[in-house]
């Protein structure tokens, strides 16, 4: 971690330090005891401006340089950096008083961290407006973070200033290390500032991730002079002389890379409103081959497109957050996908596009604000059909991989409640795809895939038709599918996590819930895809459990919606899985086999890797450690293998295992009349073998309401389940 809140709240006491020995000096009336004091109390500091002291105290500074020049020099420096601090202390002070107002959050200053709103007993309307106040205050955090960092680094350089240390970058050292970079003859001192301006804090990140990065001016002042003395270069010769540095100086690539992302994006600018990122800000030979669309209709220029790919390649995802190139790049590949221009031949076209096309879509997809803003639009209600389209059905090589990266990296984000924007833009991105699959269903069983290159027969490209989707394009089914796991829940409208931006994809009150039932069929095509997402289910359905559970034991209204929401995702998936096999050959014994065996492997791997679902891993554990509750839980969840069957049809569950759960669960947190089990609740086992007698104590003891409950769930699970698959897109 960087600067945290509570520090900031100390670097004015120490700039007046540092400022009043720094006055003194200037004044004539110089105090070398005081002056190495304000060094040494400054290295107590936890950031630029105690490196800085370090620096000076390692050098064996003995107090402040004595020319005139220099001391008043250092007067307007410290000056500067008092004035810096105590603004962002004002600042600070301002965000605690908005975030103790109702309703009230709560902010860990030694953490940088803000604890949301308990928001349980307010109205949708007020619980909405809570959760903006809570993405704002996150964003004003962020700045007041980003003002301390300033603040700090005008500290540092007040401390560089009056010891004869470095101080920042300037524009003449971005153009000097430039040329150096040109020649590949860097020094250690411009290996490292180059380093010091492309790097950022945990905290810089965030900020960029909430939507501003502001940096000091001569870090962007170092930045475009750098960009500026590589102007001239084409794409090749930048491609190059990064290459060289890769081999010379490892690390110095990615770190040059970084800073260009920072000066191409216009959400980062110099503080006080000086330079701005943008396209244009980049050396022309990358801006010329970024911001040229592919309308050539002889030469789409494939190998500058992918030498732009491999030094975009070099950079990291920290730095990507929507800037001008990648969203260029983004661009490009969308032209591409729409195919040859009028009068070329169109699959001599297309192939020669094909290995740009993946490049580019791997270098920019990891850029997860630019894919959200071109697949669901800005606003992420306006779904780019048209490109979702194109890049589902092109005919891949690959098995989708490349396409795949604008998937990647979705899951972890929708959950994390440190970057709100960050996670809405997840679920509105993955809708994007879900509501495109889910409404096309039938265009998804007949895919044609292109074989690599290598399995190419000496007359031409061999291509595979009629395939569906997991089968033709595997790879990119499996991002598909990993990037839906956190939205399971959000397509029954019953939300167990802290996932936003994904609404469901039917009206619940449809109990076939078509367009949910089609993609979850699409998606499972591909046996690995089918695991992920079972496994997804898995929990999900645990976790409603819980909800249902913990609702009763602890006295409140029960949450039937939680039990009907579990009970539809099982009818669901139980429907997608057979309609998928279904699709691919007849749904006889065999492929029902099959079913089941896809989802015992998702339920194993369930048990290996754990939930993230609040509760589930303590459910599994509980009932882990209980005679036959691994057996219960896995004919909840998987079913009994299927026996040889004459008529074929949907593999059904019985809801017997869910009952055994949910009383174990409510007998275990001591709900109800445990006597009616003087030995202890009684095994899995016992209850499978019995002929009535434990089977009536166990409703007996669940009570009327409960089993009332219990069989409108089990109503909700039968609704969803024809007697035969449906067919895609009916």
């Amino acid at each position: 971690m960087g600067l945290t809140l509570a520090q900031l709240r100390k670097l004015p006491e120490l700039n007046d330090e540092f400022r009043d020995a720094a006055q003194k000096r200037a004044n004539g009336s110089a105090d070398a005891a005081s002056e190495i004091k304000s060094l040494r109390d400054a290295t107590q500091w936890k950031g630029t401006a105690r490196d800085a002291a370090d620096d000076a105290l390692n050098r064996r500074v003995s107090a402040f340089d004595a020319s005139h020049e220099k001391d008043m020099a250092m007067v307007a420096a410290a000056t500067a950096a008092h004035e810096r601090a105590q603004k962002t202390v004002t600042d600070l002070n301002a965000l605690v008083n908005y975030a103790e107002q109702q309703p009230a959050c709560h902010i860990d200053e030694a953490t940088n961290t803000i604890s949301p709103p308990n928001t349980s007993f307010l109205t949708d309307q007020a619980k909405a407006a809570a959760e903006m106040k809570f993405g704002d205050l996150q964003k004003q955090m962020q700045k007041v973070l980003s003002e301390g960092q300033e603040a700090d680094f005008e500290f540092a350089n007040a401390i560089r200033t009056g010891t004869g240390g470095q101080v920042a970058p300037t524009s003449k050292d971005g153009t000097e290390d430039g040329n150096a970079l040109s020649s590949g003859k860097l020094t250690p001192e411009e290996l490292d500032r180059l380093k010091a301006a492309t790097q950022l804090t945990p905290e810089q990140i965030k900020a960029w991730e909430a939507g501003k990065l502001e940096l000091p001016q001569s870090q962007m002042d170092y930045l475009n002079s750098l960009a500026r003395s590589l102007d001239g270069k084409n794409i090749q010769q930048v491609r190059a002389m990064m290459d060289q540095l890769d081999k010379t100086n490892p690390g110095a690539s990615a770190n040059l890379m970084n800073g260009l992302q920072m000066l191409s994006d216009p959400k980062v600018q110099a503080a006080g409103g000086g330079i701005k990122g943008g396209l244009d800000r980049l050396p022309t030979g990358i801006k010329n081959v970024a911001a040229g669309l592919p309308s050539s209709p002889g030469d789409i220029h494939a190998q500058d497109r992918r030498d732009l790919a491999a030094i975009m390649m070099k950079g990291s995802t920290d730095f990507l957050h929507g800037s001008d190139l990648d969203r260029s790049v983004l661009k490009q590949t969308e032209q591409i996908l729409k195919g040859a221009p009028d009068g070329t031949y169109k699959q001599g076209w297309e192939l020669s596009a094909n290995p740009a096309l993946k490049d580019m879509l791997s270098a920019a997809g990891r850029d997860h604000w630019a894919v959200h803003d071109l697949v669901a639009g800005a606003d992420g209600k306006s779904p780019n059909n048209e490109y979702i389209s194109n890049l589902l059905r092109h005919h891949w090589d690959d098995g989708g991989a490349a396409a795949g990266t604008l998937l990647h990296g979705l899951a972890p984000v929708a959950n994390d409640t440190t970057q709100l924007g960050a996670a809405t833009r997840a679920g509105e991105t993955v809708h994007a795809f879900d509501q495109y699959i889910g409404s096309h269903g039938k265009e998804f069983t007949s895919m044609t895939a292109l074989e690599p290159k290598d399995h190419w027969h000496g007359d031409g490209p061999v291509y595979r038709t009629n395939e569906m989707f997991g089968k033709a394009d595997p790879e990119l089914v499996r991002a598909l599918s990993e990037a839906n796991t956190p939205f399971l829940d959000d397509m029954m409208g019953h939300n167990l996590d802290h996932s936003r931006g994904f609404t469901p994809l039917d009206d619940r009150t449809d109990a076939n819930m078509p367009h949910t039932r089609d993609l979850l069929g699409i998606l499972e095509s591909d046996p690995e895809a089918a695991k992920t997402l079972h496994a997804a289910i898995d929990q999900d359905r645990l976790g409603y459990h819980k909800q249902f559970t913990d609702s009763i034991a602890s006295h409140n209204t029960p949450d039937v919606d939680a039990l009907n929401a579990a009970s539809r995702l099982q009818g669901l998936d139980d429907v997608a899985s057979s309609m998928s096999h279904a699709q691919q050959g007849a749904l006889d014994h065999a492929r029902a086999l099959e079913i089941y065996n896809d989802k015992s492997a998702a339920y194993d791997a369930l048990k290996t890797a754990g939930s993230s679902i609040p509760g589930v891993n303590s459910v599994i554990n509980d009932l882990g450690n209980i005679p036959g509750g691994d057996a219960m839980l896995k004919d909840m969840l998987v079913g009994k293998q299927p026996e040889e069957q004459v008529v074929p049809h949907i593999p059904v569950n019985s809801g017997g295992a869910t009952q055994y759960q949910i009383a174990q669960q409510l007998f275990q947190q001591g709900y109800g009349d445990r006597n009616l089990f003087p030995n202890g609740f009684p095994t899995y086992q016992d209850y499978v073998n019995d002929q009535g007698v434990l089977r009536s104590t166990v409703q007996r003891y669940l009570g009327s309401e409960i089993a009332s409950d219990l069989n409108g769930a089990e109503n909700t699970y039968q609704s969803t389940l024809p007697h035969q698959p449906p067919k895609f897109g009916s």
